[in-house]
């Protein structure tokens, strides 16, 4: 499965629990996670890859601030994956 379908079956899954979602196409700030989520209250930032897939170094520090924030980040490689981080709020 390509990252963009595990992308979009991830943010169907999310509205579906009723959190507001963002794809990021392009931002001013790179390294910025693939999906921005609010749920219950929390940011949520889900950079995805694919099996097989690496982030950057630039993707794992954007992770890494974001839990130092107090939001909920991770490197996902499919939906279940994603649900668990939400599951985690």
């Amino acid at each position: 499965m390509r990252e963009q379908q595990i992308q979009s079956a991830i943010i169907k899954e999310a509205e579906k629990l009723g959190a507001y979602v963002v794809k990021t196409i392009q931002c001013s700030k790179a390294g910025v996670p693939d999906i921005l989520m609010c749920y219950k209250g929390r940011f949520i930032g889900v950079e995805v890859k694919k099996h097989g897939g690496r982030a950057s170094k630039l993707q794992e520090y954007h992770v890494k601030k974001i839990k130092e924030a107090n939001g909920v980040s991770g490197i996902v490689y499919s939906v279940d994956e994603a649900m668990e981080l939400l599951e985690s709020i």
